[in-house]
């Protein structure tokens, strides 16, 4: 209605309410301020900082050709070798160092029949992991030395 009245704002018609009440209530007559022009200067300045930064990390990141094919070189040998029953797992090897006795012998320590659980009831499970895990909270979990109580 008001907006269709302006004729000095001819597009306050497809304005949002917030742009026409600011755009077209005459507060803003003649050139911007040199605070104003300082303002839009720093925030497109920020704006093109932001979005150079981003560029400069993505072409950084792009990789060669030489780097594609030695990465899906890597991929198809860690595929086959799995697929074979290999361990495909690069870098350290937990195992290292150790000979498949020496291997089986602490297997079987840990887990004589290959199951932690053997023999234990599913209650009997629940109350071990319950243990286990208060057990890792309390040694991890740092708690306050004095706390007050209500009298």
């Amino acid at each position: 209605p008001a907006a269709e009245a302006d004729p000095a704002n001819p597009i306050a018609i497809s304005m949002f309410p917030w742009e026409r009440a600011v755009l077209s209530d005459g507060r803003q007559q003649g050139p911007m301020k040199n605070w104003q022009k300082l303002y839009w200067a720093a925030f497109g300045a920020a704006v093109l900082f932001l979005a150079g930064n981003r560029a400069r990390l993505h072409y950084q990141s792009i990789k060669t050709k030489e780097e594609l094919e030695a990465d899906l070189r890597e991929n198809r040998r860690a595929m086959q070798a799995a697929l074979e029953g290999k361990s495909f797992a690069d870098g350290d090897d937990p195992f290292e160092g150790m000979e498949p006795q020496e291997i089986e012998a602490l297997l079987k320590q840990n887990a004589p029949d290959g199951d932690p659980y053997a023999g234990m009831t599913p209650e009997e499970i629940n109350a071990y992991l319950a243990k286990q895990q208060s057990e890792h909270v309390a040694k991890h979990l740092s708690m306050p030395k004095n706390i007050p109580t209500a009298r």
